[in-house]
């Protein structure tokens, strides 16, 4: 398996746990209440795992974990990153569409929030697919 696909990995696992832990926490939230304590809170248990699961891929793997990105790394990363993009647009779009129906910005904030984590876990999980691929 490629070091950047175990990376794609790490990476889509820690976004599926910080999701559920941020959703566990905001859920019991009156709609009026900003979050940023808990956003904050997101942000740097994301970055901490992030950053504890790199370093654990690149243990077992140090050669590949300083290679630079070949070809085939850089068409599947473009590709993915192209796809989830849009991924993206339409959650904002929805987002901004729960502002104008009337609900608490608070919605929309968590709307946009969201559609972040399912782009990027859209990302990865498309960069997984490709490398299984053989694209």
């Amino acid at each position: 398996m490629p070091f950047r696909e175990k990376s794609a990995w790490v990476m889509a696992v820690i976004i599926v746990i910080t999701a559920a832990l941020y959703a566990a926490l905001v859920a019991p939230l009156p709609s009026a209440v900003p979050p940023l304590p808990i956003v904050i809170a997101y942000v740097v248990v994301l970055t901490i795992l992030s950053v504890f699961g790199q370093i654990a891929i690149a243990i077992f793997a140090p050669r590949d974990a300083g290679a630079a990105a070949d070809e085939r790394d850089r068409r599947i990363a473009d590709r993915a990153g192209n796809l989830s993009g849009s991924v993206l647009a339409v959650g904002i779009v929805l987002a901004m569409g729960t502002y104008l129906m009337g609900h608490p910005p608070s919605h929309m904030f968590h709307a946009a929030l969201i559609s972040l984590m399912v782009a990027q876990l859209a990302e990865y999980g498309l960069q997984i697919w490709y490398y299984r691929r053989g694209v």
